[in-house]
């Protein structure tokens, strides 16, 4: 689930959010932006728990070239990145949050468009 993410051509310039397949928070860039080359992942070393909410910082050091994934102000995850390109699309907020999430926050379908996670 993509909480926040950055517009690409063919891929986000980057994504933070929930790993449903990990059942971790994720901070992730693309290798490349083409579609299915890969991408470098950041995740979290800590439990998500239903119902809490979190602060989730994505940071990315383009001198080390390092993604670091915070929750509640700790470190839990980090990745370095190996190769580089830059998006220049618009920041998205919530775009993709819908069913579940949606339903918790007492919200209909697209009424969460603005909405910041923190």
């Amino acid at each position: 689930m993509t909480m926040v993410s950055q517009d690409g051509t063919g891929e986000p310039g980057f994504v933070l959010g929930y790993d449903a397949a990990a059942k971790k928070w994720k901070f992730t860039i693309p290798v490349g932006d083409v579609e299915t080359l890969g991408e470098w992942k950041a995740l979290a070393d800590a439990t998500v728990t239903a119902d809490q909410w979190v602060l989730l910082t994505g940071l990315y050091d383009g001198t080390a070239g390092k993604l670091q994934l915070y929750v509640n102000s700790e470190l839990k995850g980090e990745m370095v990145r190996r190769s580089t390109w830059k998006s220049y699309g618009a920041l998205q907020i919530g775009r993709h949050m819908t069913g579940e999430l949606t339903e918790r926050l007492g919200l209909a379908e697209n009424q969460h468009t603005g909405l910041i996670f923190g």
